[in-house]
């Protein structure tokens, strides 16, 4: 009876632990990497569930000899070294009245985090000059997706009077390089799969619509093939959903660099959308068989 008891005791155990484990964390730490000697601001949420895991960084450079500072978001954790994840490019930027997040000042008590059902996050308050967005990132039990989610509050010290510009950068699967030289324009095959559409790389930006719902960003060279990365990682993908008068556009020349750009209304009450990444290599037709096989995983936003 006392061994049956011990036994019982044990598998419940190790039950709990295993379901601790599967559910979503957000914690609060520094930014370690390349070039954290010289922040004056440095804030990293950890973010991690069952599915994936992410590195949010929100940093500010020291003053220059101008005086001048810096603030970016970006992404960092094993393997993120390319797509979204490419340090120091900074994935997210935006601009508010006007107003680049690159020149605001970040404050501790702004970076808060939050757990809410099966989901777990970090709230941002940005504050353009009395006009502030609320930031939510966060992860989701059963999700790999990296959720971001814009809002404003209901009464604003300084109100919003023009579009509101979000842009994410991303290196597609990786930089060309050709001899230790890396190669900068006229040698990808950038492609991004929306719901609705193939968009194949171009001189002249795309308008994204409501029936995209989401881009799989990806390179028909760089496609992971290769042994290392010299041919690439694979795909990343970015969700969003544009309605109530959000407009956006993809600038996918045949360059190192993507762009997805949207504007909110100066009245939006939020913005959904989500990036994801993966954390090893992984071919273009391999991932595309995972993400058809898990498609509302990868691309719901609720």
């Amino acid at each position: 009876m006392t061994y049956f008891k011990t036994i019982t005791f044990i598998a419940a155990a190790v039950l709990s632990i295993h379901t601790v484990a599967q559910e979503p964390t957000a914690k609060l730490g520094k930014y370690r990497e390349w070039g954290d000697r010289d922040l004056a601001f440095n804030s990293q949420a950890q973010l991690t569930c069952d599915k994936n895991f992410y590195n949010l960084n929100l940093l500010q450079s020291k003053p220059n000899k101008k005086g001048q500072t810096k603030t970016v978001f970006h992404l960092s954790a094993p393997r993120q070294q390319w797509n979204f994840g490419r340090a120091p490019i900074n994935f997210l930027s935006m601009r508010v009245n006007g107003i680049s997040l690159s020149s605001l000042e970040p404050q501790a008590e702004h970076v808060t985090t939050w757990k809410k059902g099966d989901r777990a996050g970090v709230r941002y308050v940005l504050n353009f000059d009395g006009a502030k967005i609320f930031m939510d990132a966060a992860v989701k039990k059963g999700s790999p997706l990296l959720f971001l989610t814009f809002s404003q509050p209901e009464k604003q010290l300084e109100p919003i009077q023009k579009p509101v510009q979000i842009n994410f950068s991303a290196v597609v699967s990786r930089l060309l390089t050709r001899k230790g030289v890396t190669i900068w324009d006229g040698v990808y095959s950038r492609q991004a799969q929306s719901a609705a559409r193939l968009i194949t790389q171009q001189k002249a930006p795309v308008k994204l619509t409501p029936a995209d719902k989401y881009l799989v960003l990806s390179d028909t060279i760089l496609d992971g093939t290769g042994k290392g990365d010299a041919k690439g990682i694979g795909p990343c993908l970015i969700a969003f959903d544009l309605k109530d008068g959000m407009t956006g556009t993809l600038k996918m020349p045949n360059s190192w660099i993507t762009h997805i750009e949207f504007q909110l209304p100066p009245n939006f009450k939020e913005f959904k959308s989500a990036v994801f990444m993966q954390k090893n290599i992984i071919c273009n037709a391999e991932f595309m068989k995972r993400f058809n096989a898990e498609k509302t995983a990868f691309t719901s936003l609720d």
